[in-house]
């Protein structure tokens, strides 16, 4: 992620909700923003965009959150690659599903399969943009526990397998929220201080 550098005082980062409809994506943007939850649910036939600012400790620049909730039919899985594409690095990517829908845990299942393909076979596209460790599951809806169809068990080994954090949630909860915060700062925490040693390396090597 060496491009997270380039933005001075402001590191702006791209933050991909993906999943099917009615999982949650919606919902979650608007209380990472800290707004209230829409009680009538629409569904969303357009990417909506917001953004927010973050300040991370040990790290002296001030991030600038840019979060895309994209819609959950297929149709639009083609937009959904092009603005991968387009979009650029530094980029993390949310997949949520309900535990109470399992046809939404198959099409999170099927996006990330079609893209983990697309960074085999378009290394020098999309391998630098969305890698495994910039990427990580919700499993919403726990809270309705006589609904829920889908174990915990069976949720791990489809994050190993996609080799991504899970996180178990009630997305209409602060403490939820808080840990999903956490989640997408220690990533890009990671990757800050990844791209400063990578910088000091190749500095280093210039003067060698």
């Amino acid at each position: 992620m060496d491009d997270m550098m380039d933005h001075g005082k402001i590191i702006k980062v791209n933050c991909l909700i993906v999943g099917s409809h009615a999982v949650g994506k919606t919902t979650l943007i608007s209380r990472l923003m800290n707004s209230t939850i829409k009680k009538d649910y629409e569904l969303s036939t357009r990417v909506f965009i917001d953004r927010k600012s973050y300040s991370i400790a040990g790290i002296k620049d001030r991030i600038e959150m840019i979060f895309f909730d994209f819609p959950g039919k297929q149709i639009y899985r083609n937009v959904l690659y092009r603005m991968i594409q387009n979009l650029g690095q530094p980029m993390i990517m949310i997949g949520i599903f309900d535990v109470t829908n399992r046809s939404s845990l198959n099409q999170l299942e099927q996006l990330f399969q079609i893209f983990n393909k697309n960074l085999s076979q378009e290394t020098s596209k999309l391998s630098t943009t969305i890698e495994s460790s910039n990427r990580f599951i919700i499993a919403n809806k726990i809270d309705l526990i006589d609904k829920r169809i889908i174990s915990t068990n069976e949720i791990q080994s489809i994050a190993k397998k996609f080799h991504c954090p899970l996180l178990e949630s009630s997305i209409g909860n602060d403490l939820t929220i808080k840990d999903i915060e956490q989640t997408i700062l220690e990533i890009i925490k990671s990757n800050i201080s990844l791209s400063e040693v990578r910088n000091r390396t190749e500095s280093m090597a210039g003067l060698s």
